[in-house]
């Protein structure tokens, strides 16, 4: 009759151990000398208010940014991959669509994924423009496949596509000035 779960990984909201369940049991745990130690504060509070508020008008999918993320469809991803190919292209990288997979999240979805559309980069040292990413100013994290630096755009909001595209067109440039670049066969 109690059920715990996390505010961050379930709801998308502050990070936050909930309990529920029958009122004689949580007034039981309300009275236990710990309660007082891990009671969530104020601010923690008003954040799973306002994620609740978001969740129950259903505007999850708009105003919670993981929730964002998961739901955007299919042609959705696959034009922001396209505007972020032909801005890499204009930049004079190889770069190409690819199908993969997202990986939702280990705690509430463990092993959940969902179908993406990955954007690879063919680059000499992909391991070093990855590295500098990863430092850069704001920090892009990639993956590597296949010898490629591979992103994924569920994995980053609509409003940051244009500072991670300058950004990774400025490492890119940076790093590896005039050999920066292999081709693809296709």
């Amino acid at each position: 009759d109690i059920v715990a779960f996390s505010g961050d990984k379930l709801l998308g909201g502050p990070q936050a151990g909930i309990l529920c369940g029958r009122e004689t049991l949580m007034r039981r745990i309300k009275r236990h000398p710990l309660a007082r130690a891990v009671r969530a504060d104020k601010l923690c509070l008003a954040a799973l208010a306002e994620t609740l508020k978001a969740h129950v008008s259903d505007r999850a999918t708009f105003d919670i940014p993981v929730w964002c993320m998961i739901s955007a469809t299919d042609d959705e991803i696959m034009q922001r991959a396209q505007y972020w190919v032909t801005n890499f292209r204009q930049a004079g990288l190889a770069a190409r669509i690819r199908e993969g997979q997202s990986t939702v999240g280990g705690g509430s979805l463990p092993g959940s994924t969902l179908a993406t559309s990955l954007v690879a980069i063919a680059l000499n040292d992909v391991e070093m423009i990855a590295a500098a990413l990863r430092v850069a100013d704001p920090p892009v994290v990639s993956r590597i496949i296949d010898d490629q630096l591979v992103l994924d755009p569920r994995t980053v909001l609509v409003e940051q596509d244009e500072v991670l595209l300058a950004s990774i067109i400025s490492v890119a440039s940076t790093r590896a000035a005039g050999d920066r670049t292999r081709e693809y066969d296709d």
